[in-house]
C-alpha cells in the first residue's frame, strides 16, 4: 500500500475501504498522527455511544467551514509502542493504549510526518507539566469556539482564548508539531492572521489540521493477515 496520489480524506477512505482484516503498521521511525474519520452517519446511529457529540458537531462544522465532503472528528499522536497521545473530553490530555486505532483502518488513518518520536515524547512530557490534570486539561471553551457563528460570538464577547494549560485534540497536536519543528509558527499564524503567540494560534479544528499537514505526510503502510477474522 502506498500513498502515491493520495492527497485528501476521500481518496484515503476509498484506498483503504477494501483493506479487509488489516491493521496499521506503526513500526517505522518518525512522528505519526492518527485521524478519526468515522463517517458522521455511523456516529449518529443509535448505540454509537463511543463518539463524542462534540466530535459529531465538529465534523459537521468542518465540512462547512473547510468546504470538504469528508471531515475528521478526532486526532492525536500514535507511537511505535502502540500507545497514543491525545486530548479527550472524558480524560483530558493522556497517553494510553491505541489498539483500537491500529486495528481499525476503516475508521482511522495514520500518517507519518517525519521528525523524531523521542523528541515528541520529551516535548509532550515537558508540556504536560504545565497542564491541569485529568478532565481539567481539556479545553472545553476552545472546542466550542470552533463552531461557526456561535463559537465566534462567544470568543469575541465572553470565551476568549484560554491560557496554554488546556487543550482539545487538534489544538494539542498542532502545538506539539510546532514545538517539534514539523509545522512552522508562520503556518499557524497564517490561519489566525493577527495572532502571533503559539498559545494564541494553536486552535485549529482536526480537519483543517489534516489539510495543513497532508503535503508533509506519508500514509503509513497497512499490513494484512489472511488468518485474521
Amino acid at each position: 500500500m502506498t500513498n502515491e496520489g493520495i492527497t485528501d480524506l476521500g481518496q484515503i477512505k476509498k484506498h483503504i475501504k477494501s483493506a479487509g482484516a488489516c491493521k496499521w503498521n506503526i513500526s517505522e521511525p518518525g512522528i505519526k498522527i492518527f485521524f478519526d474519520v468515522t463517517p458522521v452517519s455511523s456516529m449518529i446511529r443509535p448505540g454509537s455511544t463511543d463518539k463524542s457529540i462534540f466530535g459529531v458537531g465538529i465534523s459537521f462544522a468542518a465540512m462547512l467551514t473547510n468546504k470538504v465532503l469528508h471531515a475528521v472528528n478526532h486526532v492525536g499522536f500514535i507511537l511505535s509502542d502502540g500507545s497514543i497521545i491525545h486530548a479527550t473530553t472524558g480524560k483530558g490530555v493522556v497517553r494510553e493504549s491505541g489498539d483500537d486505532i491500529i486495528n481499525n483502518p476503516r475508521n482511522y488513518i495514520v500518517v507519518n510526518v517525519g521528525g523524531s518520536e523521542s523528541d515528541l515524547i520529551k516535548k509532550f512530557e515537558s508540556l504536560k507539566k504545565t497542564l491541569y490534570v485529568d478532565q481539567d486539561s481539556y479545553d472545553w471553551k476552545g472546542i466550542v469556539r470552533q463552531f461557526p457563528v456561535i463559537g465566534k460570538l462567544l470568543a469575541r464577547f465572553k470565551w476568549s482564548e484560554n491560557k496554554p494549560y488546556r487543550f482539545f485534540c487538534s489544538e494539542l497536536v498542532a502545538n506539539l508539531l510546532v514545538r517539534c519543528g514539523i509545522i512552522k509558527f508562520d503556518e499557524l499564524a497564517g490561519i489566525h492572521e493577527k495572532l502571533t503567540q503559539l498559545d494564541k494560534y494553536d486552535e485549529i479544528d482536526p480537519t483543517k489540521l489534516f489539510l495543513l499537514i497532508k503535503d508533509k505526510a506519508d500514509l503509513c503502510p497497512v499490513v494484512c493477515d489472511t488468518n485474521l477474522k
